[in-house]
């Protein structure tokens, strides 16, 4: 180790700005090696440049000429207006809010009215529907907007099926009368947008003032002698007024504060040069770009000037131009860069002389986990493995194993009838398809990409929910980071496998792994087989299922055409898994003591609904009583993600906090561990086992959507039926004996009786998981800690037939 290192990390020791765990592991020699190659590797990429102090006079020094860092999303809501497709010279009026999360879509609640908005990944922002009833409440926000500041609850609600957590952030509306905009072109799905910022160094701006700030704003232009265009629009509120500002570059210093209302004149610099949306990651205290998601570049400077970009290939989005004005502000997107390169110097430059600088730095491959196929599989636990002898798709390691061995009795077979699953459906022309062909080719894609590709070809369906969805079925594995956040989709080799049902006396076998569009034609087609597909939600994978003569002719099959054959993976996966009680002694073992940081929107989970609500302090507690607790936080070094902690108090009255690959299992073992809490101090012998309702005439197991199993533990849920849990929303409808009596609010139809533990679940969202035998789920049961207990009543629905009406 250089003497540059060493003295780096002796004077690191002492460093206050530095984390407290970090000035330990300076100080111990264990951790010389690795913390210098960590240094090295900073050093290599620092571009020389001080960090910011915190004044706010050398900030605003530093904010021009000199090489600027990207700025921070700043959650705060701002104005946009987009063109009225209906009303001449008409406007929309809108509210953007940073994507703090990563969600398709979330809700405004603006003084009791609700507002869907979706997100608009390029500018990594939410903005709200242009619905008529929207934009009338976006429009009576702005006009309150005027004299006070307005206050919005953002919440991310839970799609049905537990991929999305429900959560609500308190967010303002500023209060501002006039309000100064620009063009914004990020993506031609959202069309162009007026969207609010600071004023243009360059180009045409406008400003929206209400009817009060007109009437001085007017006088003041004129009087300024600043050449402006008032403008004729309709879709404002009553009385405001929007004007056209030309040449923003005309403007001086007292112009510009007074135009924004600033409290102090800022200096002015000659160009300005941003990276906006991608994902950003913190790293060692630098700011990087994931390589599957990088940023946008915008650039405000004087139409001459050009931009300069080594390694990177861009490439401009065509602006808005209305009358013949062109916005000073453009943007590019990033095509493609150099690989072999891991930062990249971006320039605006004006006659060779150097407006503005900012470096782009591409987290490395190692991070992104970007290259080649690699071995990956599955612990019993669902924790990510970087070999083969976990378990992938429907295979569990290297099994030497007879296929045809220990395959499902005829006691366990269930009957069903063609055509209570017969339904017409398209698999090649869903979105679930479409993405696992491209996965196919690949061998494996970052998670990025398949985020983005999903969202391309879905139509209504979250991404998240998708990929939970195919995963559930072993159509591909999902690789997490010790932080438990997705970075990386494995595709599964394409496998048949035996069902636990017969269809008109013909055995059934279901379809996992990732194929291509052809080899679902080609499946379909074999004589030898009776194809029935069932569908599914939009956008989803429909379920094809395969009857044969017995399991003998099926792997024969497979063989000709390059599959694998599984005689019974959702026993063997049941059978396999890790139980609770191993989770909670891994995180038990791991983790930390505390956690130093200040917590952003910390919130913890209530058991007795399995809810997250908001906590008010920004540190971590344990709850005394059940000992442990799963929290829910913003991640500090990934804009965007959240990070699920468990804590978990031990014997010994040490705590422990970790994070958690699969945050089900934080949220079972919570649910667990108040049930039990429950049981010894409260005498509730009905929530200790807790119940897992199962009915075994029609082999059905229902939890709620907040309580979906484990990924390993689902997957043998998944595979009893060749499909993924269909989604019910379930209301009480009064009490049944010692349970409450629960009917389907889609169809009206009793569907059976809940244990009183589940009393806050409803109503709610709740998954079915069909055809499972009782081993497998008594065996899933024993493994979460819980007991199996019949759902079916008097007068409630029996079969499919009446559940899917």
């Amino acid at each position: 180790m250089d003497t540059t290192l060493a003295d780096m990390l002796e004077r690191g020791c002492e460093a206050r700005f530095l984390t407290k765990p970090l000035r330990s592991a300076m100080a111990r020699r264990e951790y010389e090696v690795p913390l210098a190659a960590l240094l090295r590797n900073l050093l290599e990429s620092w571009d020389g440049s001080l960090p910011k102090t915190g004044s706010e006079d050398t900030e605003k020094h530093h904010a021009g000429r000199s090489i600027q860092e990207q700025d921070e999303v700043a959650a705060t809501i701002t104005l946009a207006l987009s063109p009225s497709d209906e009303i001449e010279n008409g406007w929309n009026v809108r509210w953007k809010f940073p994507a703090m999360v990563d969600a398709p879509h979330c809700i405004f609640e603006i003084a009791g009215q609700r507002l869907r908005a979706v997100l608009d990944r390029p500018s990594a922002c939410f903005i709200t529907d242009p619905s008529d009833s929207a934009v009338i409440r976006s429009t009576s926000a702005l006009s309150a907007s005027a004299t006070s500041r307005v206050d919005v609850d953002i919440r991310f609600e839970d799609e049905g099926d537990g991929t999305l957590g429900e959560q609500c952030r308190r967010e303002q509306i500023t209060q501002a009368a006039r309000r100064i905009l620009a063009w914004n072109s990020t993506d031609p799905r959202f069309g162009h947008q007026l969207v609010e910022r600071e004023i243009p160094l360059h180009g045409v701006f406008y400003i929206v003032c209400s009817p009060a700030d007109w009437t001085t704003t007017e006088p003041w232009l004129q009087r300024e002698r600043i050449p402006f265009e008032p403008m004729l629009v309709r879709g404002l509120p009553e009385g405001w007024q929007m004007a056209c500002i030309h040449e923003a570059e005309t403007l001086d210093l007292e112009h510009r504060q007074h135009l924004a209302d600033a409290p102090n004149v800022v200096e002015v610099p000659p160009a300005r040069l941003r990276l906006l949306g991608g994902s950003r990651l913190l790293r060692g205290g630098a700011r990087l770009f994931g390589a599957y998601d990088l940023p946008d570049i915008e650039v405000d400077c004087h139409p001459n000037s050009l931009l300069e970009t080594p390694g990177l290939q861009v490439a401009e989005l065509p602006q808005p131009v209305l009358d013949g004005e062109r916005s000073g502000v453009r943007r590019f997107v990033v095509k493609a860069f150099d690989r072999s390169r891991s930062s990249f110097d971006i320039k605006v430059l004006s006659n060779g002389i150097e407006l503005a600088r900012v470096r782009l730095r591409v987290a490395d491959a190692d991070g992104e986990g970007r290259g080649e196929m690699r071995n990956f599989s599955l612990g019993f636990l669902g924790f990510p493995r970087s070999d083969p002898d976990g378990l992938r798709g429907v295979s569990i390691g290297d099994s030497r194993q007879s296929p045809r061995a220990g395959g499902w009795h005829d006691d366990e077979m269930l009957h069903v009838s063609a055509s209570l699953i017969q339904a017409e459906a398209s698999i090649e022309d869903s979105a679930a398809a479409q993405f696992l062909d491209t996965l196919a080719s690949r061998g494996s894609t970052s998670y990025g990409a398949a985020r983005d590709q999903l969202s391309r070809l879905s139509r209504s369906s979250s991404p998240i929910s998708l990929l939970m969805d195919l995963r559930a079925r072993g159509c591909l594995e999902i690789e997490t980071d010790g932080k438990g956040h997705f970075v990386r989709i494995h595709s599964v080799v394409p496998s048949l496998y035996a069902l636990p049902a017969t269809q008109d006396g013909l055995p059934l076998f279901g379809v996992s792994g990732t194929l291509r569009l052809a080899q679902w034609a080609v499946l379909q087609g074999i004589g030898d087989f009776l194809p029935t597909v069932q569908s599914t939600t939009a956008d989803h994978l429909p379920t094809l299922r395969l009857a044969a003569v017995d399991a003998r002719s099926v792997e024969h099959a497979c063989s000709a055409i390059g599959f694998q054959f599984s005689a019974n993976p959702a026993r063997d996966i049941a059978r396999w898994s890790g139980s609770l009680r191993q989770a909670r002694e891994a995180a038990e073992s791991g983790g930390a003591e505390s956690v130093a940081a200040e917590l952003e929107h910390l919130h913890r989970l209530k058991a007795d609904s399995a809810r997250f609500i908001p906590v008010r302090e920004s540190y971590m507690v344990i709850d005394r009583e059940s000992g442990a607790q799963l929290f829910r936080f913003d991640d500090p070094q990934a804009v965007g993600l959240q990070l699920y902690v468990l804590g978990v108090r031990r014997a010994d009255g040490t705590s422990r906090y970790s994070h958690v690959h699969d945050s089900r299992w934080g949220v079972w073992i919570s649910q667990l561990a108040f049930a039990q809490m429950l049981k010894e101090k409260h005498g509730r012998n009905d929530a200790f086992p807790w119940p897992l309702h199962y009915e075994p005439v029609t082999r059905d197991v229902w939890v709620p959507a907040r309580l979906r199993p484990p990924t390993v533990l689902e997957r043998a849920f998944a595979l009893s039926s060749g499909r993924g849990p269909e989604v019910h929303f379930l209301s009480p409808g009064g009490s049944a004996g010692d349970g409450l009596t629960i009917f389907d609010a889609n169809s009206g139809r009793i569907v059976g009786a809940a244990s009183l533990v589940y009393g806050e679940f409803f109503p709610g969202h709740w998954l079915r998981y069909s055809w499972v035998p009782e081993e497998t789920a008594r065996q899933v049961a024993e493994l979460l800690g819980c007991t199996l207990k019949p759902f079916a009543c008097a007068g409630a629905a029996t079969g499919l037939e009446t559940m899917t009406a």
